[in-house]
């Protein structure tokens, strides 16, 4: 088997094989029946760094130094168009914005804040980007994984088994939090959002650290509806415009990738 595939391999295993073990983790030791310096540490390996971890493993494996270098220059290429950033900070807002809109208008739901905005809601989006996913994830699957698929398959597929992976990687996770999600509809939520990334990604001369700022936006616009308007999300209207915005925005995303492909393509 060539070393690029078994490279591939080496990270899902072992990326999904830490959630695993973070689920196995929590049904073993309840939170706080270890030590807590064990319990951070298990923590940050098995759930919040899990695909970093698994990302620099499977790139030394396949390159050596070389393989790491490369993600980590990945990492730090935060030097793009700034209409990027503009578009990657105001698409998540809008579709969180409408879900919000929605729940009043149709749903009658009042608008009244439960808080108002404080600076350390600011602090807490540097925080969430940190411990809350888009570091320790983002590493794995944009700064591994949709690189590598991308040198075997167009970014369309790429992008959708990213998406898939991310989901699987997300089931032991919210099975040790002990949540009940419908998991059908969380596979295309995760698969509609991989190919969003994806787009952004080709166009930001794949680069993590904007992967990493695109996740983050896409959690925290929810986390401060949560926070500032909780009683939005008993209002069903409100999730489907929202989840209707992310999956319009990723059949566009497609239509353009395979477009660009297309245009790629040498003439007959």
């Amino acid at each position: 088997m060539r070393r690029d595939v078994t490279a591939i391999l080496l990270f899902l295993v072992l990326a999904l094989g830490f959630s695993a073990c973070y689920w196995g983790m929590i049904l073993l030791w309840p939170e706080r029946s270890l030590p807590h310096v064990l319990e951070l540490f298990l923590w940050a390996l098995f759930r919040g760094f899990g695909p970093a971890v698994a990302a620099l493993i499977a790139a030394y494996y396949k390159e050596g130094r070389s393989g790491i270098r490369t993600i980590f220059a990945s990492l730090i290429r935060w030097k793009v168009q700034p209409r990027w950033y503009v578009l990657g900070f105001l698409w998540p807002i809008a579709a969180v914005g409408a879900g919000i809109l929605a729940a009043h208008f149709f749903a009658h739901v009042s608008l009244k804040p439960a808080m108002n905005f404080a600076p350390r809601l600011i602090l807490v989006f540097f925080a969430m980007a940190i411990v809350d996913g888009p570091l320790g994830e983002e590493i794995g699957w944009r700064g591994f994984l949709l690189p590598e698929l991308l040198r075997k398959m167009n970014p369309i597929v790429a992008g959708m088994m990213v998406g898939v992976i991310w989901w699987m990687w997300h089931i032991p996770l919210y099975l040790a939090d002990g949540k009940s999600i419908p998991w059908a509809l969380y596979l295309l939520n995760t698969t509609a959002l991989s190919l969003i990334f994806t787009w952004f990604f080709l166009r930001t001369k794949e680069s993590t650290f904007f992967a990493i700022f695109l996740h983050n936006m896409s959690n925290y616009p929810i986390y401060l509806s949560h926070q500032i308007f909780p009683q939005v999300q008993d209002a069903a209207i409100g999730r489907i415009v929202f989840f209707a915005i992310v999956l319009s925005l990723a059949a566009a995303a497609s239509i353009s990738m395979a477009y660009a492909s297309k245009r790629r393509l040498p003439a007959p």
